[in-house]
């Protein structure tokens, strides 16, 4: 888990052409990302360098900061 690190996660909803967002800071009901998509990538930011294991098995590190991520 990255929670300890996660700072926001943005994706695109191709289907409804919208953002979603997934803040772990906010009260629950305004975020709008309940899970990540395999197949799908996302805008990350993380407060420190950590990794993470996508829905397609890859270990991959993140820096701090934002990033794109190929789930």
């Amino acid at each position: 888990s990255i929670s300890a690190q996660l700072v926001r996660v943005w994706g695109f909803d191709a289907a409804s052409q919208s953002w979603k967002l997934y803040d772990p800071s906010v009260p629950a009901e305004l975020n709008t990302l309940p899970v990540l998509t395999k197949g799908s990538g996302y805008f990350i930011n993380v407060r420190a360098a950590t990794t993470i294991v996508t829905g397609s098995g890859n270990l991959v590190s993140l820096s701090t900061g934002w990033q794109i991520l190929g789930w």
